[in-house]
């Protein structure tokens, strides 16, 4: 059996997610443990790392048992993105860069990611719930809808299931992303695989060829690494 390409950390099995080919890894599996080579979608629990984690009595900031640091270091291991609540103390506290609204994606100078502020109302939330997205992958993240909210319901009013829930199509943008992740690993590995085939038969032809050819050969190899640089080639090697 074919392990799905990508993993869902912290996610409920009868939930959006249910809809896709996807490796669900739920409360029961434990999202911590996680030690698969898959991308990752990471969902980690909010509720001590939002502005309002001290509405509840005896609730301490960042008390999530490792959650937000066990997702966040898959992401970084293997690639892929990690959702949380816009303005969660989790960013400042792993020192991650702070989005800005209305920016797109900044890059994150001391770590290997981009975050981003995006709006799930876009995406089909009653609300308009302002998000953070982290995004790790070998090949810069695309553009997202980054316009101003949409409005929409309190979110404060809604159940906390409707708070919680991911719309199917903001699920769908974040598996595109930690797809593309695994599609940029994919092509540098070929690209790598590539050079070394084209390295193996240049050692090949200048055992072949006396060494006064050795410029002609040498202009040739050039050539084949240009072909490699053609977007339109190695986009034929995922």
């Amino acid at each position: 059996m074919n392990t799905p390409a990508i993993a869902i950390l912290f996610a409920d099995r009868d939930g959006v997610y249910s809809s896709f080919p996807v490796d669900i890894w739920d409360k029961s599996r434990d999202a911590r443990c996680y030690d698969g080579d898959s991308p990752v979608v990471a969902h980690p629990p909010c509720e001590s790392w939002g502005k309002l984690y001290a509405m509840k009595k005896g609730r301490r900031l960042g008390d999530d048992d490792g959650c937000f640091a066990a997702a966040l270091a898959a992401v970084e291991r293997v690639g892929g993105v990690l959702e949380h609540p816009e303005g969660s103390f989790a960013w400042p506290k792993f020192g991650l860069l702070p989005p800005e609204q209305g920016k797109g994606w900044i890059k994150d100078p001391f770590r290997p990611g981009w975050s981003c502020q995006v709006y799930q109302g876009h995406y089909g939330h009653p609300a308009a719930k302002s998000t953070w997205l982290y995004y790790v992958g070998s090949v810069p993240p695309p553009a997202l809808n980054f316009s101003s909210s949409p409005g929409g319901r309190d979110l404060c009013r809604l159940s906390s299931r409707a708070r919680r829930t991911t719309p199917l199509y903001f699920a769908q943008a974040l598996i595109d992303l930690a797809e593309l992740a695994r599609r940029g690993e994919l092509v540098e590995l070929a690209g790598r695989e590539q050079l070394a085939e084209l390295a193996r038969r240049r050692e090949l032809v200048d055992l072949a060829v006396p060494g006064k050819l050795a410029w002609p050969i040498n202009l040739v190899h050039r050539c084949d690494l240009a072909y490699l640089a053609v977007p339109a080639h190695r986009s034929q090697l995922v």
